[in-house]
């Protein structure tokens, strides 16, 4: 039996704010933003699902959006991309703890790319559909249909 330990929303956001600074370098030194405040921004967006806008609104201490974007254009370049995949898949798999590793583990995912649950037709939605190779999934785009099912 293992003891499990409270977790707490603080305990939370400085684990992945630690991990974040050490897989996924981000600077800013200027007067009303810091690097602090790029993870924290970074974070409580991909939390929340709120906008880049809405977050630095909300979060007490933010700098303005438009700093932030700035900063997140100027150091995280579309040709920066493969790196920084690399360089978080590194991140998520060094947390993972050892005592998972020892036996097979029964998990659930979310394969879909693109969240869609609205009612009209979109021509870019995503649907998940298994291959023929054993417990193997791919994601590929699928026609919507206009009742909001996959076609």
């Amino acid at each position: 039996m293992h003891n499990t330990p409270t977790l707490t929303d603080t305990q939370t956001l400085l684990k992945a704010r630690s991990i974040l600074q050490e897989h996924m370098p981000l600077e800013a030194t200027g007067y009303q933003c810091q690097s602090q405040h790029l993870y924290d921004v970074l974070l409580a967006t991909c939390a929340s699902g709120e906008t880049l806008e809405a977050v630095c609104r909300d979060l007490v201490e933010a700098p303005k959006a438009d700093t932030v974007r700035a900063y997140f254009n100027e150091q995280l370049t579309l040709e920066a991309l493969p790196e920084l995949q690399q360089q978080l898949n590194g991140a998520l798999s060094a947390e993972i703890p050892p005592r998972l590793l020892r036996k097979a583990q029964k998990i659930a995912i979310d394969f879909h790319d693109r969240p869609y649950y609205a009612r009209r037709s979109r021509p870019n939605g995503y649907a998940v559909e298994p291959k023929p190779a054993p417990r193997v999934f791919s994601a590929s785009p699928r026609p919507m249909s206009s009742t909001g099912g996959c076609a």
